[in-house]
């Protein structure tokens, strides 16, 4: 008799168990739908940013960055989507970059981007991080 109790109650539970998790993923799943706004068009407005501390320098991972900025562009030109390139080059303007990004590349972006120009550059400086650069 105690068994057949204990079984029950063990079942119970995790029936309870399932239940509760199912409702929490349902409750995160509409906040996630809640949080992210929607645009004037009714669309979602989704955000894709950059961290380059020297998108303006003309080397290869420039190149592979206003690569990917117009291949996103041409991929998601229906989606209303800001582009952000955060950056420490602060002695240009973001349209000196993309200028300088066409000049050197021939690459040309089909919407605008958006330049958030960073203050402490020296924070991501390799010479502060002598050892286990590539860990993380």
């Amino acid at each position: 008799l105690f068994r057949s109790s204990g079984l029950v109650v063990s079942g119970a539970a995790c029936l309870l168990m399932v239940v509760f998790i199912l409702g929490v993923r349902l409750w995160i799943t509409q906040k996630k739908k809640q949080s992210t706004p929607e645009g004037k068009d009714g669309k979602k407005h989704l955000v894709v940013a950059f961290f380059h501390p020297y998108c303006n320098a003309g080397g290869g991972g420039e190149r592979v960055l206003w690569c990917a900025l117009r291949a996103l562009q041409k991929m998601y030109k229906d989606v209303n989507v800001t582009y952000v390139v955060y950056t420490g080059d602060k002695d240009v303007t973001g349209e000196q970059i993309l200028n300088g990004a066409f000049r050197r590349f021939n690459i040309r972006l089909s919407y605008p981007v958006k330049f958030v120009f960073l203050e402490k550059l020296y924070l991501v400086e390799a010479r502060l991080y002598p050892h286990f650069t590539l860990s993380g």
